[in-house]
């Protein structure tokens, strides 16, 4: 529904989900007019591919989100995201940061913020780095690992001696 809202002309890549995900989908695309302008790819082993290719990554989720790797999976890639601002989102997605947010299952906000990134190429490409740059920072493995293992050793009482490995 946001799509059809667009002021900025786009072409939108739809990746992943099953075929009985995507056939309500592709019916809705078609049914507001926008068939030629919407491919759906279906399951990607590699989403990589097109996170490389793309411009704005959207994540419209409606639900209370618990994180949503999927915008994260994007800014790694130094692209911005454009998503409702609901649960776990909000953690990670920062209006006029790493991307754009929008009130909560509003389509016309999230064409907004999706206008907004198309519009500003250059200040959209500052946001997909700032992302990327805050994903590196905040979720890269070492981080993550040692989270965890904090974590681990708060829950079971024990301390990580340093030297040793877990």
């Amino acid at each position: 529904q946001a799509l059809s809202k667009l002021k900025q002309e786009f072409r939108a890549v739809i990746v992943g989900g099953r075929p009985e995900e995507i056939r309500p989908l592709s019916e809705l695309a078609t049914g507001l007019g926008l068939h030629e302008k919407t491919i759906f790819t279906g399951w990607q082993d590699d989403p990589g591919r097109y996170w490389r290719q793309a411009t704005i990554a959207v994540f419209p989720s409606r639900w209370q989100e618990p994180f949503g790797m999927t915008g994260i999976e994007a800014m790694s890639y130094g692209v911005p995201v454009a998503g409702f601002d609901v649960g776990g989102v909000t953690e990670w997605l920062k209006d006029g940061v790493n991307g754009r947010t929008a009130r909560a299952g509003d389509p016309a906000a999230l064409a907004a913020a999706l206008d907004a990134l198309l519009a500003a190429p250059a200040a959209a490409r500052t946001m997909g780095e700032q992302g990327r740059r805050m994903v590196a920072e905040l979720y890269s493995r070492d981080r993550v690992l040692t989270g965890f293992r904090a974590l681990l050793a708060a829950l079971t009482g024990t301390e990580r001696k340093s030297g040793t490995e877990s």
